[in-house]
């Protein structure tokens, strides 16, 4: 297993670039037969949604739920940056048009998780927080990739309306220390097609296709 943290530190007064893998992470979906041990993290919603306004109405959705350790921020620090990058299977099932009206999204969670003793009965409590108030990012591939690739979507958390840098700090000042995410998306299988899903490594992937989140502090100086 990797290590979950590698704390890359620049010169003094340079930007410093925090290097996260999950410490925990599961795959959110009532037939998911091992969510806490399957390879793949899967993202699809229902009626052109990927998250339901109802915590309560979750079946039927697909989720990943991933937890960073984020106690070695560096505290008080400005983030010039954040970005959560995940290694897709190759020859995805979506055609491209709709990745682009349906992107992948990360989304801020209700609460937090642990992978241990997770089951889908928790997901109306801990559940993507809906609205644009709970996006902090979104993605799709800009063009099909080459067959039998896997390749890398990279999510901008700064980008979306959702504030991923209080989020943050209110993460860094909890007592877990650990910050909560969902991927999810509007693409649904049962419209355009049972294989038109995103479908990512997990932390238990092979080497390399695991998930990263990048945190980068601007200089105290």
């Amino acid at each position: 297993m990797f290590a979950a943290v590698a704390l890359l530190v620049a010169t003094a007064g340079a930007p410093q670039e925090i290097r996260l893998r999950p410490t925990d992470d599961v795959w959110v979906y009532s037939y998911a037969s091992d969510p806490a041990g399957d390879t793949f993290l899967r993202a699809w919603g229902m009626g052109g949604t990927s998250v339901p306004d109802d915590p309560s109405m979750v079946d039927g959705y697909s989720f990943g739920y991933l937890r960073f350790d984020v106690s070695k921020a560096p505290a008080g620090a400005k983030l010039a940056s954040a970005r959560l990058d995940l290694t897709s299977t190759a020859n995805p099932g979506y055609a491209l048009d709709d990745a682009k009206s349906s992107p992948l999204e990360v989304r801020a969670l209700s609460g937090m998780f642990k992978e241990g003793g997770w089951n889908y009965e928790k997901a109306g409590a801990v559940h993507p927080m809906p609205g644009l108030a709970g996006l902090f990012g979104f993605t799709h591939p800009d063009a099909m990739p080459k067959k039998d690739q896997t390749f890398v979507l990279s999510v901008d958390l700064l980008h979306g309306k959702g504030d991923f840098s209080t989020y943050l700090a209110t993460a860094e000042a909890g007592k877990d220390k650990a910050v909560c995410l969902a991927i999810c998306s509007a693409l649904d299988p049962a419209s355009q097609g049972r294989e038109s899903i995103y479908k990512v490594y997990s932390r238990e992937g092979p080497p390399g296709t695991e998930p990263v989140l990048r945190l980068t502090f601007a200089s105290s100086r």
